[in-house]
């Protein structure tokens, strides 16, 4: 098994394919090299597909925290210039309060579930179904990626511990 999320188990092989159609979705949105795709979504089976789809493409991913406020992740995304932001039911509420004028460069939303955000945002399934695209860098390979990811997440999980004890990220206020 490669992922286990919300009780559906996905194989290695399964895992390709479904990266392999979301890339070819992101790419038929536009997506290409050196955009950036913000990611609102827990550690779950569509933050790990579309990670992969994004790096794959040769773009830049970038996670953010799903629960952030939404003047937060307006800085955030302006910040980076995110052309894509890829949401959740969980970060839903956040981005539907989000000042659509704060963030010009997002010119697509990606919703994980139907109907968890506004009636413009597209549905990753929909992307699923696109034709798959190939890898457009030579050198990604999976198990550099999988260090990578594993390595975010394990920092991610840190990261959240601390803010929920209520320390920052330099130790104790």
């Amino acid at each position: 098994m490669a992922l286990i999320s919300r009780n559906r188990t996905t194989t290695y092989g399964e895992l390709r394919d479904q990266v392999d159609h979301l890339r070819g979705g992101l790419t038929s949105i536009g997506v290409g090299r050196g955009d950036r795709v913000a990611l609102l979504c827990g550690n779950g089976r569509h933050f790990v597909i579309t990670y992969f789809a994004t790096m794959g493409i040769d773009a830049v991913v970038v996670p953010l925290n799903p629960l952030r406020l939404a003047p937060e992740l307006e800085n955030e995304i302006a910040s980076f210039g995110a052309h894509v932001v890829v949401i959740e039911k969980l970060s839903a509420g956040t981005w539907a309060n989000a000042d659509r004028s704060q963030v010009p460069t997002v010119a697509t939303v990606i919703s994980s579930e139907h109907g968890s955000g506004p009636k413009e945002t597209q549905s990753i399934d929909e992307l699923l179904n696109a034709d798959p695209a190939p890898i457009a860098a030579d050198k990604f390979i999976w198990p550099t990626v999988a260090k990578r990811l594993r390595r975010h997440w394990l920092g991610r999980c840190h990261q959240q511990k601390r803010e929920s004890s209520g320390r920052s990220r330099h130790g104790a206020d």
